[in-house]
């Protein structure tokens, strides 16, 4: 397993908002209430994922190219 994705995968809610936005997920709210989450958590989480490179927003949350080869990867790996 490579950093980055140890990295999202050492914490739930970083790993719930990435698996949320490979699927469509685009705004914190959005994902806050269907993980009922505080809105806060995911803010750090989504800014953790900026940080890295793995997501980016553009208007809307999305995954980076290296964010889909991730996930891509891990999705192969039957890891999540």
């Amino acid at each position: 397993m490579e950093k980055e994705e140890g990295f999202i995968l050492s914490n739930k809610f970083r790993k719930a908002v990435f698996l949320e936005v490979a699927a469509g997920g685009k705004y914190v709210n959005e994902i806050a209430k269907k993980h009922h989450l505080f809105p806060k958590m995911v803010e750090n989480a989504v800014a953790d994922l900026k940080e890295n490179g793995i997501i980016k927003d553009d208007g809307g949350l999305e995954l980076t190219d290296t964010g889909k080869k991730i996930f891509t990867k891990l999705k192969g790996s039957d890891i999540i």
